[in-house]
């Protein structure tokens, strides 16, 4: 059954006693879901900028790692030689024409993992 905490009640007459009852099979609700991270390809300038404001300090490889999906130390490391930028570099360092860049180049790198 696809939500086991509803319960279906199928009228197929005029008369009550043609229902179908489906109870519930339990009454724990699921936890509600948790938001995930941005995938690398979906990201503008704007967002970009929000989370830097987080942590300016945090070096770009961190930064990649931490709030990317599907994103790992060997994919941002090939991302940031794609880009030309040192990994050790502080994010908040990046002027707001790098930002463009940066973004530009999250869109056009192929070897982000897909979507989870």
């Amino acid at each position: 059954m696809v939500a086991p905490y509803a319960e279906f009640v199928l009228r197929g007459g005029p008369d009550e006693d043609d229902a179908i009852k489906i109870p519930r099979v339990t009454t724990k609700m699921p936890d509600p879901p948790e938001e995930g991270l941005p995938h690398p390809k979906s990201v503008d300038v704007e967002l970009i900028k929000q989370l830097i404001q987080r942590d300016p300090n945090m070096s770009l490889l961190e930064f990649l790692v931490e709030n990317f999906d599907g994103v790992g130390e060997t994919i941002a490391k090939t991302f940031l030689d794609f880009v030309g930028l040192p990994p050790d570099m502080p994010v908040g360092k990046l002027m707001n024409d790098e930002l463009v860049n940066f973004v530009t180049k999250m869109r056009e790198f192929n070897g982000w993992r897909r979507p989870s």
